[in-house]
């Protein structure tokens, strides 16, 4: 079902045909199974760093774009537009700590 997805495909190449330990699209999850002891969670680097885990690898080839959608016909609302506007300045201000 998610094998098309980026962060399964590195799993796939990591586990090399091994069973993984825990399977689940939840970030909170994945933080409490590493916190345990489990393995390896691939997590982004601001929710990794703020549960006091630490990152092993920076550069697995996963990244993964941010995309804003608005549909159409409000594209130009102007409350839209200002709240589109103040998204798209949380992200790039916070660039750094998204990128790890």
């Amino acid at each position: 079902m998610y094998s098309h997805l980026p962060a399964a495909q590195w799993i796939e190449r990591i586990l090399r045909g091994r069973r993984p330990a825990l399977t689940t699209t939840s970030l909170a999850t994945q933080v409490a199974a590493a916190k345990a002891g489990l393995g390896l969670a691939l997590l982004p680097h601001f929710i990794a760093r703020n549960s006091g885990l630490v990152c092993v690898d920076t550069d697995l080839g996963v990244d993964q774009p941010i995309y804003l959608v608005i549909q159409t016909d409000l594209a130009k609302s102007r409350r839209i537009r200002a709240l589109a506007d103040f998204l798209i300045d949380v992200v790039a201000r916070n660039s750094e700590r998204l990128g790890g």
